[in-house]
């Protein structure tokens, strides 16, 4: 910071430990992201992860990516997949509440404590293009996630919370500028806009090269420095690389800090690895870690609800390939025309139509799949099947969202007594058979995504996985529905 009247500059620096609020407006190529990556990039030189937990909200074009590769980062999400961002968004609020409710004390977060296992790391948190992350926030959720966002630029900086934000005109706008305890405007298209940091237009340099900027507080010019040999984003990821963790092992506080990872939009069965005695169904949770159930029990019950296209035929076709794999006796109760009956066929288990008579239903099964529960109403099978269920077998059924609804007797009424279970591309009133309220979503409709539930504890989301044979999510109304991998 330059004092040209007093004939002396400043070195500004930023207390992690103490918590903060600070925006950095600006216009497209005045420097913004630069500062923000030049500002992480000097924070993980000086501490260590176990001293500072990274979480970088990408509303740019993908370029805090730079230095997510950083042992500090906990988690890097980007306005382009907005389920991931808002799920972090709610995280952090949350871990920004418990640390309020615990009333840590301000030297909790210093670095220079006493190393201790109790020790409780200080968060910064790094918003690059409030504008986007604002708008795609409010879309998804009609307001829940961007709400918690605002939360927590404003209680952040009481829980040792440091927030560093930045933005064009609309950061200084009311909704967002109050919450701000330093503003920092880097070149702005319209000089007028300085007034709105505190700043007449007079006060401000006629150049401002990047990263030359002017403090709201008291019209101080400042020039941001950068991390690497140059202001360029290709230094700054040079500098980021050269920060290691100290060591090969997980850090302290890698196993405690808030980790949100964003789930892939498809996988395969291969990429996962089985369990014994459970099916794996994908990668759920905001670890993304590997989900399965357990169908071993004589009263197991588990019921996958969706609408069309959404991929509950490939959970069948899951299942299936994984009970054939490892030898568990099961039957299969499918209209023809699924692709799971030609699945089973080929693959050598039995396979039960609604035009079948009950006597061909083998016996010895311990688990029974059902696609199309619907089209097995009022038949002789679904009579037998149901006797099949009282003498002790397990149960998947695969049925529209609508049916799992209304079914107040029959195949899905049986499979939903346990409540648990799996609603691909969920609505909210989706959840009320299993005694939840889903949150409204305004999300990409992503084949195979969904949440899982089970009574007794929170929808956690997931990424169902492919059958190997299976290039994509399919149903039994998707004309490809039978198109597999060369």
């Amino acid at each position: 910071a330059d004092h040209p009247r007093e004939q002396r500059r400043e070195t500004i620096v930023l207390d992690l430990a103490a918590g903060d609020a600070i925006g950095i407006v600006g216009s497209a190529r005045s420097g913004r992201t630069t500062t923000l990556v030049s500002l992480a990039i000097a924070a993980a030189a000086r501490l260590s992860p176990d001293d500072c937990a990274m979480y970088l909200l990408d509303g740019g074009s993908g370029e805090l990516h730079a230095i997510a590769a950083l042992p500090h980062v906990a988690s890097c999400a980007s306005w382009r997949d907005a389920d991931h961002l808002a799920r972090l968004v709610l995280r952090l609020a949350a871990e920004v509440a418990g640390r309020r409710s615990r009333q840590h004390r301000s030297d909790a977060f210093r670095a220079v404590a006493d190393d201790s296992s109790a020790r409780v790391a200080a968060l910064l948190v790094v918003i690059d293009g409030w504008e986007t992350c604002a708008r795609v926030l409010d879309d998804h959720d009609g307001g829940e996630s961007s709400a918690a966002l605002l939360g927590l630029i404003r209680a952040g900086p009481s829980a040792g919370v440091t927030v560093v934000v930045s933005g064009d005109r609309e950061l200084l706008a009311v909704r967002l500028a109050g919450s701000l305890t330093t503003r920092y405007a880097l070149r702005l298209a319209d000089r007028s806009d300085y007034a709105l940091v505190g700043v007449a237009p007079a006060e401000v340099d006629t150049i401002m090269p990047p990263g030359r900027a002017v403090r709201g507080s008291d019209a101080t010019s400042v020039q941001f420095a950068h991390a690497g040999s140059s202001s360029g984003l290709d230094a700054a990821r040079d500098a980021a690389a050269r920060i290691t963790a100290p060591s090969g092992r997980p850090t302290r506080q890698s196993r405690r800090r808030v980790v949100v990872q964003a789930l892939p939009r498809q996988l395969r069965l291969a990429e996962l690895p089985l369990q014994d005695d459970r099916f794996v169904l994908g990668l759920g949770g905001d670890a993304a870690d590997p989900m399965s159930i357990d169908l071993s029990g004589a009263r197991a019950r588990f019921v996958v609800g969706g609408p069309p296209g959404s991929g509950r035929t490939s959970v069948v076709r899951l299942v299936l390939h994984q009970a054939v794999r490892a030898g568990v006796p099961a039957v299969l109760f499918a209209p023809a025309h699924s692709p799971a009956y030609e699945d089973a066929r080929r693959r050598g288990m039995p396979a039960v139509t609604p035009s079948d008579a009950a006597a061909a239903i083998p016996h010895g099964a311990r688990l029974l799949l059902v696609d199309d529960p619907e089209t097995f109403a009022a038949t002789d099978v679904e009579s037998a099947l149901l006797a099949l269920l009282t003498g002790g077998c397990a149960l998947l059924v695969a049925t529209s969202s609508t049916d799992l609804a209304v079914a107040h007797r029959g195949i899905v009424a049986e499979a939903r007594k346990t409540r648990s279970g799996l609603l691909l591309s969920p609505r909210p009133a989706d959840g009320e058979p299993f005694g939840v309220r889903l949150p409204r979503r305004n999300a990409e409709v992503i084949p195979g995504r969904g949440v899982l539930l089970c009574v007794g504890r929170d929808p956690v989301p997931i990424q169902v996985a492919l059958p190997d044979d299976l290039t994509t999510y399919v149903g039994t109304g998707d004309p490809s529905a039978g198109r597999t991998s060369p």
